[in-house]
């Protein structure tokens, strides 16, 4: 499907934001999401409707020197530097 608008179709008001801080030279940070109301409501539409997943973009303020970062993608030849995303799920108390 192309997108409708150039640069890509997504969401102006993001799901969560974080602060990445700079990693020391040519080492890895890992960088972790904390849940939100948003990304909850995200995840539940997908398990509701799979065919919407289109998955969450990064976007990052690169409009300043120095501050653009690497983020590893699913096809990156280290498993471990691959993005993950972890649900955990606690069922209802009667």
């Amino acid at each position: 499907m192309a997108w409708k608008t150039q640069g890509g179709d997504f969401m102006d008001a993001p799901s969560a934001t974080v602060t990445v801080e700079s990693p020391p030279r040519l080492q890895t940070l890992a960088v972790t999401w904390g849940s939100t109301a948003e990304m909850v409501s995200d995840v539940q539409d997908w398990l509701d409707d799979p065919a919407s997943n289109y998955g969450w973009i990064v976007l990052g303020k690169e409009g300043t020197r120095q501050t653009a970062k690497r983020v590893a993608s699913r096809e990156n030849a280290s498993t471990e530097d691959r993005p993950r995303l972890l649900i955990e799920y606690f069922p209802p108390t009667r």
